[in-house]
């Protein structure tokens, strides 16, 4: 699961929990195999870079958080504490189908393939890049609106960086990749 710019499953999560209320499928303790979108594009240029790739490299921080981990991870950032809900898997099916059965996987996932080449994650986990920024507290977003503003924003305390809440601040970065004579191209927003 691919996080950073704010979209996504993560991305998902971090805006309801802003919103004040996040539903989890299941008892939240399964694990998500994630990356950094930073990080994967790093290893799409590692693999795009050299002639002798091919095959399946996983791309993983290997932080082997839980669901319940990344939630407790961002509560202490938000100026309201959201309330969640584990909804029972036969409940989230009958809404979502099947994607509630892939939020409900419990994954560990190594990336030794991609370790191989020399690719290391920056970071490892999402609760590490949630206390990179710190809290949310400086921000006063404005009154909803068509939602076609800019998003509510603050100065990270740490890194001086200028952080979109929810809908981080996007630069394209796209990476092309021969992996067994197939190409690839993917665009990730990064934070």
């Amino acid at each position: 699961i691919v996080y950073g710019g704010g979209n996504g499953i993560v991305g998902d999560l971090f805006k309801s929990a802003i919103n004040g209320l996040v539903r989890v499928v299941g008892d939240g303790n399964n694990h998500w195999p994630l990356v950094y979108n930073r990080d994967l594009a790093d290893l799409y240029a590692r693999l795009a870079n050299r002639s002798d790739t091919s095959g399946v490299y996983h791309a993983n921080d290997e932080g082997d958080e839980r669901v319940n981990d990344i939630i407790a991870a961002i509560s202490p950032y938000l100026p309201v504490q959201p309330d969640v809900r584990h909804v029972p898997i036969d409940e989230a099916r009958s809404k979502a189908g099947s994607y509630a059965d892939a939020l409900a996987l419990d994954q560990i996932v190594r990336s030794p393939r991609a370790r191989a080449l020399g690719w290391t994650p920056t970071l490892h986990s999402v609760a590490g890049n949630v206390a990179r920024h710190g809290p949310i507290d400086a921000v006063n977003p404005s009154a909803p609106g068509k939602g076609d503003g800019e998003p509510p924003m603050k100065t990270c305390p740490e890194c001086q960086s200028i952080i979109a809440i929810a809908a981080m601040a996007k630069i394209v970065v796209t990476a092309l990749a021969d992996v067994g004579g197939r190409a690839f191209e993917t665009a990730l927003e990064a934070d």
